[in-house]
């Protein structure tokens, strides 16, 4: 064969197998061949899926954040289930709700209430600042209303934008969180009022 045909075969199979090597990296997958030295003999394509933002959701038990997801298996690439646990349907962190005051917390629908449970039921005295824990979103199922909010647990209490839970904070091990105590039906506006029935 002449060399400058020699030479153009060897530059088309460089560039070939360039253009190969790029496909497989965008696509997220890894080429694992046979016979290397550790004895894995893997032959088939492996997903390698890209790192992804964790799901962040507040447990109703604890009121902390908790991440779920991060990544996904890629068109094309063979891999295992990332988790095998389902995502609870608690609601997401980050929601507008958490900047509420307790008045507009109340009112605002899909968004519940959380006071601590001695200050709630013992108001007077309270050695807190403020009894008002926080303004969260209720469970993605929700918002439910009406049915009664008095012992329900957690989960279903958060699932009700007129209900309050109560909770207490709690430590083990150099780690603190508000226990969830117990659920209870938010107070009635007077009459007149906002969301109110009128009076008389």
């Amino acid at each position: 064969m002449d060399r400058g045909l020699l030479g153009l075969a060897r530059m088309r199979c460089l560039a070939y197998l360039s253009c190969l090597a790029i496909a497989v990296g965008a696509g997220g997958c890894t080429l694992h061949f046979g016979g290397d030295d550790t004895g894995d003999d893997v032959g088939d394509d492996t997903c390698t899926p890209p790192p992804g933002a964790p799901q962040e959701q507040r447990n109703p038990e604890t009121l902390q954040c908790e991440s779920f997801g991060g990544g996904e298996c890629l068109p094309g690439c063979p891999c295992p289930l990332l988790q095998d646990v389902p995502v609870p349907t608690w609601g997401v962190c980050g929601s507008t709700c958490e900047e509420l005051d307790p008045t507009a917390c109340e009112l605002t629908a899909g968004c519940r209430a959380i006071y601590d449970d001695f200050c709630y039921t013992h108001d007077a005295l309270c050695p807190l600042p403020d009894p008002f824990l926080g303004c969260y979103p209720t469970d993605q199922q929700g918002p439910i209303e009406g049915g009664g909010c008095t012992g329900l647990d957690s989960w279903s209490c958060s699932m009700h934008d007129d209900c309050i839970a109560l909770h207490t904070e709690t430590c083990s091990g150099g780690t603190c969180w508000q226990q969830f105590i117990e659920c209870t039906d938010e107070p009635q506006p007077p009459c007149g009022a906002d969301s109110a029935p009128p009076c008389g």
